[in-house]
């Protein structure tokens, strides 16, 4: 048989590699299977956390539920909306819906009150 027949159908086996050909395919086959596992590990770990943000985006509970404050010296009705209900609103509104929901007839606040801050639509 000569060599250019030998090579045709002939089919390697661990057996016939060399020593240093089957570690390198042993290292490559461990990379391959780290690879598999950290890939595996990582669209867990995206999946859980992307079902607790949409958990968190679609609770009703908190989002629907009344806040209080509790009034601080200095604190102005002003403040306490700006920093609850964000500047992009109509602060005026805010304010009267404050003091409409807490019963306040004027808008000096007393450091301990706790204040009902209304869910605004």
């Amino acid at each position: 048989m000569s060599h250019a027949t030998q090579g045709v159908g002939h089919t390697t086996t661990a057996s016939s590699l060399s020593p240093a050909r089957r570690r390198r395919r042993r290292r490559a086959a461990r990379r391959r299977g780290f690879l598999r596992v950290a890939i595996l590990v990582l669209i867990v770990v995206l999946a859980v956390w992307l079902s607790v943000r949409v958990a968190d985006a679609s609770s009703d509970s908190g989002a629907l539920a009344d806040r209080h404050y509790t009034v601080r010296a200095g604190d102005t009705l002003w403040q306490i909306a700006g920093h609850f209900y964000g500047r992009q609103r109509d602060l005026r509104q805010v304010v009267f819906t404050l003091e409409q929901a807490n019963g306040l007839r004027g808008r000096v606040l007393q450091p301990g009150v706790d204040l009902r801050l209304p869910v605004l639509q």
